[in-house]
């Protein structure tokens, strides 16, 4: 077990994880990638409501970066709603307009 070098073309401080492990070709890291991937798919499932999406950080992060973008590209400016009004959702607006627009 070399403690300067792993070998001549890889000095050790280039070398990522552990030694002792065999090394990964990137078709084996390719296929791991995607196993990943597919999990991630399987075990994802998007929030039906609000309440819902607060539970997961990663939907939390999504939320955060998406209002930080309509920010950042100007589209609007969010203002509190106001009292005693019902607000929209996107989903309900996409879904009655996407049925107007197909007919």
């Amino acid at each position: 077990h070399h403690n300067s070098k792993w070998t001549k073309d890889h000095p050790l401080n280039n070398i990522i994880g552990q030694l002792n492990r065999p090394v990964s070709t990137q078709l084996q890291l390719h296929k791991q990638a995607l196993f990943c991937y597919y999990d991630a798919f399987l075990t994802s499932v998007e929030p039906k409501t609000y309440k819902e999406a607060l539970t997961q950080s990663c939907w939390i992060e999504a939320m955060q970066e998406e209002l930080h973008e309509f920010e950042r590209l100007e589209v609007w400016e969010i203002v509190p709603g106001p009292d005693k009004v019902m607000v929209i959702t996107f989903k309900w607006i996409y879904k009655v307009n996407g049925r107007n627009f197909k007919e």
